[in-house]
């Protein structure tokens, strides 16, 4: 068995998964009327808090290719992660 060859189908297979999940909007921000960032449950404001060291690991498993963000709402307590849709290019 080509241990080589299993790796890189495997790596061209998570690349692919990432970018399906990209595609599809899995975890993306939501948007509605009064908002464009929107809170899944009660679909009030979110507001934007400090990453935690597990949504820093996140970041750099999706290879940087989904702008993980934390957000919390104040409504209903809501916690979690979100992207962005239209990816931004960062300058050094």
């Amino acid at each position: 068995m080509d241990y080589f060859l299993l790796l890189f189908i495997s790596i061209l297979i998570y690349i692919l998964i990432i970018f399906l999940f990209k595609y599809l909007g899995v975890g993306s921000k939501k948007r509605s009327k009064n908002s464009n960032n929107c809170c899944p449950d009660c679909k009030s404001s979110l507001k934007r808090v400090k990453r935690i060291l597990r949504d820093k690991i996140i970041f750099y498993l999706t290879l940087t290719i989904l702008d993980w963000r934390r957000y919390i709402c104040d409504k209903c307590g809501w916690e979690g992660i979100r992207w962005n849709k239209e990816y931004k290019f960062k300058r050094n």
